[in-house]
């Protein structure tokens, strides 16, 4: 990057793309979980595009990013995530993000009980929320998109 006005328009740009992605993966699986997958596809289709694009400007202004070696074998590791440790872990975010709930609910850091939330989304603004993403990335890593209380597989 040279660090000039140009680099600063081009990451806007990326972090543009990178909110549509989110937003479009998050209505992905709000749409995989209370609807069909086939409607998830669209919005998940748009998320990639996003994501794409961000990477591209991104390597446009000299950064590398990561992307897993495609001779690596991704499914061998799946044994080793779901473990008694892993399981132990992802309980205990949980209850973290239940107090950390609290707290938020104590200092007024909370989505009112007017909005309506997605299935599995919190109203905790602050600890609870930062918590909470900790909580939900390892529940879906150790447990699978379905989370912790579905049964195994």
């Amino acid at each position: 990057m040279s660090g000039g006005r140009d680099d600063l328009g081009m990451l806007d740009i990326v972090a543009g793309r990178l909110t549509v992605a989110l937003q479009a993966a998050r209505t992905a699986q709000a749409l995989a979980a209370t609807e069909t997958a086939d409607q998830a596809r669209e919005p998940a289709r748009e998320a990639a595009e996003n994501i794409s694009a961000a990477l591209l400007l991104l390597k446009e202004l000299g950064a590398t990013p990561y992307a897993p070696d495609a001779g690596t074998d991704s499914l061998a590791r799946l044994s080793v995530l779901r473990t008694p440790q892993s399981e132990r872990l992802s309980e205990a975010l949980r209850s973290a993000r239940d107090i950390a709930e609290q707290v938020d609910a104590e200092r007024g850091d909370r989505v009112p009980e007017t909005v309506a939330l997605p299935p599995g989304e919190i109203r905790g603004t602050g600890w609870a929320e930062e918590i909470g993403r900790l909580s939900r990335r390892l529940d879906t890593e150790v447990f699978g998109p379905s989370g912790p209380d579905q049964p195994e597989a």
